[in-house]
């Protein structure tokens, strides 16, 4: 199972092309790629092309650690998770463990990863909200 287009279009529609590098919790480019490469302008054909291989890389970390047999609209909501907050952060979580034990309370561990630079954001409450209503399809 692959993320789904509905799955890359969220991931796609709360990330937000720019064609030039930005920054955030680093440097950033594209749909929130990590601009390591240090590319200096994207088109957004190029940053979609990046961005399928950055979904892919979190496709890949959801399937080595989650434990459990996930519907399609599981894994598009985890994936959009892990893009966003992180592989070491999803690894680490107190998410990662409830999902795996199967504990009903995994879906309230969205809610703690609102915060960007020790702040509450509006723009991540409203995609957590929307990966818990996506994840419990």
């Amino acid at each position: 199972m692959r993320t789904s287009e509905r799955g890359v279009d969220f991931i796609k529609k709360h990330e937000t092309y720019s064609a030039t590098p930005y920054r955030d919790n680093g440097e950033s480019i594209g749909y929130g790629h990590q601009n390591r490469e240090k590319y200096k302008k994207l088109t957004a054909k190029e940053a979609y092309i990046i961005l399928r291989k950055d979904i892919q890389k979190a496709e890949i970390i959801v399937k080595m650690n989650v434990k459990i047999p996930l519907k399609q609209n599981q894994l598009d909501a985890l994936v959009s998770f892990v893009f966003n907050v992180g592989s070491g952060a999803f690894r680490k979580s107190m998410l990662l463990k409830k999902l795996n034990a199967k504990d009903p309370g995994v879906i309230e561990e969205f809610d703690r990863w609102v915060y960007s630079g020790g702040k509450k954001l509006p723009g991540l409450i409203k995609r957590r909200e929307q990966e818990k209503e996506m994840y419990n399809e």
